[in-house]
């Protein structure tokens, strides 16, 4: 069960490394490449995101509220990949919602429980209030220009270091 549990983990750490790296990409196309194809891969890294968040709800975490907030997280993530091409309406911005109240909650989860290492409990945290001031933004869109841009990165960036942190041997 051990081994089952720790290859659960690891591909949970594969994930948010996939879901980290295809975002980044996403926002180069964005940025450089006039959007083309930044749609797609967007909701590819939301999907990583959201099987992430349900391998981490299938666990067996012992806390009821732990459990939760993943299943919300994950939802709300494959909410978001759903709804990529329509993130200005009702739908999405629902997603939105969801996606941030999981991801915050989850984030806590985790750095006040004992599911990851300590470091990479820290940079689950980090990673998941950069992604919920991302959601945030995308919501309201109170963050100017470049801070918004800079968010983005670390979250990108923070998420694929959180992976790894995740993959590594306790």
């Amino acid at each position: 069960m051990a081994s089952r549990t720790r290859t659960n983990l690891q591909l949970v750490g594969i994930l948010f490394v996939a879901a980290g790296v295809l975002r980044m990409l996403a926002l180069l196309l964005g940025w450089f490449a006039q959007g083309a194809g930044a749609t797609t891969i967007f909701a590819i890294s939301n999907l990583a995101f959201g099987g992430a968040f349900l391998l981490l709800a299938l666990r067996k975490v012992g806390d009821t509220l732990g459990q939760a907030a993943f299943w919300v997280a994950a939802v709300g993530w494959f909410l978001l990949a759903v709804s990529a091409p329509f993130a200005v309406n009702t739908f999405g911005q629902t997603a939105l919602v969801v996606a941030l109240a999981g991801t915050l909650g989850s984030g806590l989860v985790v750095y006040v429980g004992r599911l990851f290492t300590r470091q990479a409990a820290v940079a689950f945290l980090v990673a998941t209030i950069l992604g919920a001031l991302t959601l945030l933004d995308a919501i309201a869109g109170f963050l100017p220009g470049l801070a918004g841009a800079v968010v983005a990165v670390g979250f990108s960036v923070v998420t694929v270091v959180t992976g790894l942190s995740i993959t590594q041997r306790r």
